[in-house]
């Protein structure tokens, strides 16, 4: 009996140690200790300012990026202006530690989506060569492109549809690989 309870702690801590890497943003609260660091409305504002949400959740954060103000259409390459607003972004999360930080590009539908896949990942891998280049650990920096999936807007309105155009930055506090 002592046996088989042992075996099945072990398997409910093992699926519940892999679920952190698996569960969506919003789940992301299995390793909180109480240390988490904090985002100042003073930063929250600025970032808004800059056309950025930056969003605290527990120890959790997600951040959005507008595309079309962080690279010019069709292109990975980011825009000049705007690495001041990524190297801001790197000293918050300098804040984390080794905190896994996932980057993840998204566009809209518009067009072929095999192209559009492509470009959501190169820009996703924009972003994080410009946080790595700010002195965040690569080794806790993922990158991924997932086109026009996951739309936040409807595709068929226009201007609402470049909210789909977006850049989202995860970091998980005290979790070094969760992503």
């Amino acid at each position: 009996m002592k046996k088989i309870f042992v075996i099945m702690s072990l398997f409910f801590l093992t699926n519940l140690i892999s679920a952190c890497a698996k569960q969506p943003f919003s789940s992301l609260d299995c390793c909180s200790p109480q240390d988490t660091p904090s985002v100042t409305q003073e930063q929250l504002n600025d970032f808004a300012a800059q056309g950025v949400t930056v969003m605290p959740k527990g120890d959790t954060l997600r951040i959005i990026l507008p595309t079309d103000k962080f690279f010019k259409t069709n292109l990975v390459t980011l825009k000049d202006n705007k690495k001041v607003v990524l190297a801001n972004i790197a000293q918050l999360l300098k804040g984390y530690g080794n905190a896994s930080v996932k980057v993840m590009g998204y566009t809209d539908t518009i067009g072929n989506q095999e192209d559009n896949k492509n470009l959501s990942f190169g820009r996703a891998q924009a972003v994080l060569a410009y946080l790595w280049s700010q002195g965040l650990d690569a080794e806790h920096l993922y990158s991924v492109g997932l086109g026009g999936k996951q739309l936040v807007a409807d595709p068929n309105d226009v201007l609402a549809n470049a909210a789909n155009r977006r850049i989202e930055i995860l970091v998980h506090a005290h979790c070094t690989q969760c992503y």
